[in-house]
């Protein structure tokens, strides 16, 4: 069983507040006797139980010692910051904003009128 801990729930949320980009690493992946695919399956599912507010975060296991996996480390980061600086088109943006208002109309207004979403366009952020 993965060994979560209250700080890395603590982390996570901040990760989540803050809109950072992250990749799980469960190390000591060398000390897990008897692995297989159904090894790495179980634990993914367990840490995507336990953390599920990264559920989007990709996992990678890795032995530090011996440095197995570190390029899929590094791979797994790389796809994190591809997506983090992904630009959406205002016109795809408008689509599923219409989709969630068609589906969840916003609330009334003490007069009896609903708001309106005009468009919406992605803010340019500094991830630095």
């Amino acid at each position: 069983m993965a060994c979560i801990t209250e700080q890395d729930y603590k982390i996570a949320e901040r990760i989540e507040q803050e809109g950072k980009g992250c990749v799980i690493v469960v190390n000591k992946w060398d000390t897990i006797p008897n692995k297989n695919q159904q090894t790495a399956t179980y634990y993914e599912q367990d840490v995507r139980e336990k953390l599920r507010i990264l559920d989007w975060a990709p996992i990678v296991y890795s032995t530090a010692i011996a440095g197995h996996s570190v390029d899929k480390i590094i791979d797994a980061a790389s796809e994190v910051e591809k997506e983090r600086s992904r630009r959406l088109g205002t016109s795809i943006l408008n689509q599923v904003v219409l989709e969630a208002v068609a589906f969840k109309p916003p609330p009334r207004t003490r007069a009896g009128k609903r708001g309106r979403v005009y468009y919406c366009t992605q803010e340019m952020l500094d991830y630095k």
